[in-house]
């Protein structure tokens, strides 16, 4: 009979350690999952590249990476001349230690046209920068192909 107890409190363990390290895992705060968003829609280039790490980059639909803060930032301003609104629907996020990531579907609507312009999914990583979530990158894709039109090419110096 003690070969048994061994092995079952041995599992025992197993189970409470991987408890202990599940229930580590917290979510994002919601104004950290909502702030691309909100800056966006606020028209706020410069607030959000801010948004990103210094090494951040976003991974856009059927478009080249557009990386760093100054050409996040040029191309933030090509997007929000367009007068687009974006909407987030978060998924999931899970944070543990300096890393997180949060997914979800996207919708942007060009509201000078009253027409949505694409929806899709999304996922986004990021980094603990001094205490703050920083957007490390971000990743949309499409549910439906590109209008030639509709595609915004990075700034020279990102091709």
């Amino acid at each position: 009979m003690k070969t048994i107890y061994l092995p079952l409190s041995a599992v025992f363990v197993l189970v409470l350690a991987i408890s202990g390290c599940v229930g580590r895992e917290e979510t994002l705060p919601p104004d950290v999952i909502t702030a691309l968003r909100t800056t966006f829609n606020a028209g706020d280039s410069v607030a959000a590249a801010e948004l990103f790490t210094d090494d951040g980059a976003m991974l856009p639909r059927f478009g080249v990476p557009v990386k760093g803060k100054v050409a996040i930032k040029h191309y933030m301003d090509k997007t929000l001349r367009r007068q687009l609104q974006f909407w987030i629907n978060s998924e999931t996020s899970t944070a543990s230690g300096d890393l997180a990531y949060d997914e979800g579907t996207y919708k942007i609507r060009d509201m000078r046209r009253n027409e949505d312009l694409d929806a899709g999914k999304y996922v986004n990583i990021f980094k603990r920068v001094n205490g703050t979530w920083k957007i490390y990158r971000s990743i949309f894709s499409s549910y439906t192909p590109p209008n030639t039109s509709d595609v915004l090419t990075a700034p020279p110096e990102n091709r």
